[in-house]
């Protein structure tokens, strides 16, 4: 009878404490509104408002989608970049980037507004040096997917994976965003603190088994307005995705120490010599050999995870 040591037990309850959790939405905050076309931007509630039906609909990646909440209209543009000869001769490394951009076409309400300020200076703190947004620093968008083939590495996780952001920059000059509007609009955001003065409010929107969505306002110490938000759209968040992650976390963690019992590890440390490192890096590879025998690669069990099993 195999006994698990104590720490994978706690490894385990973890884990099927969170992919429970992650499977629906805080039941506490009400979900965003349906919504339909919007000519602009009448107060930071509306704006609020229309984020969150962004990041609520799942579908960062349609740009008509986006279009129709935020009444904004782009011009979408995708680019190939063609890995380099020889790129995959090791199996490691990325094969294509698959960029698309979308850019705001004709008119845009996401401008200089009376609910922003003219001049916002922010001081240094720790590592940060210390900046202001100005009159030159006009309220943009940067809004794009980017899709990324790796090579066949055993190490790698998905080997296809896709990302989209939608970021609003300089957000003080279109309206003054604070802490207390966030926790009054948004009161599930989770507040994550940071050591270099930055602080986020974090909004979990859509989560299903493709992917999941993230609304972030960004905050930095002393400084009253919130300096950019963005919603953050990826194939790494999806149900499916993490379920998969920690099942085979777990597997290769008990798959290592299993193989641990007959084969003690070669410290690096103790590797003084050319043959005593050889000794080294033969046993790191014997033991990633017999972890991917034993448990897989991610790829293979993503693509026979079906998504109605992810669930």
């Amino acid at each position: 009878m195999l006994v698990l040591p104590l720490r994978h037990i706690v490894f385990a309850i973890s884990l099927a404490l969170v992919l429970l959790g992650g499977c629906a939405k805080d039941s506490k905050e009400a979900p965003s509104p349906n919504v339909g076309p919007w000519t602009g931007a009448t107060s930071a509630p509306a704006f609020i408002s229309r984020l969150r039906a962004v990041a609520d609909s799942g579908r960062l990646s349609d740009p008509a989608t986006v279009s129709n909440l935020l009444g904004l209209s782009f011009n979408s543009v995708t680019s190939n970049q063609e890995p380099q000869p020889g790129a995959c001769s090791e199996t490691m490394g990325i094969k294509t980037r698959q960029t698309t951009t979308h850019d705001i076409a004709g008119e845009s309400w996401y401008v200089p507004t009376s609910m922003g300020v003219p001049r916002l200076s922010v001081p240094s703190f720790a590592i940060n040096p210390a900046f202001v947004i100005g009159d030159n620093d006009l309220p943009s968008t940067m809004y794009a997917s980017r899709r990324l083939l790796y090579c066949n590495d055993p190490h790698v996780t998905a080997r296809d994976t896709t990302e989209t952001r939608l970021v609003f920059k300089n957000l003080p000059r279109f309206a003054c965003i604070s802490d207390d509007d966030i926790r009054s609009l948004m009161p599930t955001a989770e507040l994550q603190q940071a050591t270099d003065g930055y602080h986020f409010y974090r909004y979990r929107g859509n989560v299903n088994n493709q992917n999941g969505t993230v609304l972030q306002f960004s905050f930095r110490a002393f400084v009253p307005c919130s300096l950019d938000v963005q919603i953050e759209q990826s194939t790494k968040r999806g149900l499916r995705y993490v379920k998969v992650e920690s099942e085979l976390s777990l597997c290769r963690r008990m798959a290592l120490d299993k193989y641990r019992e007959g084969h003690p590890p070669i410290r690096w440390l103790d590797a003084r010599d050319l043959e005593a490192k050889a000794r080294y890096a033969e046993d790191v590879t014997a033991a990633d050999q017999h972890m991917v025998r034993a448990c897989g690669t991610f790829e293979d069990r993503y693509g026979t995870e079906s998504p109605s099993r992810a669930n």
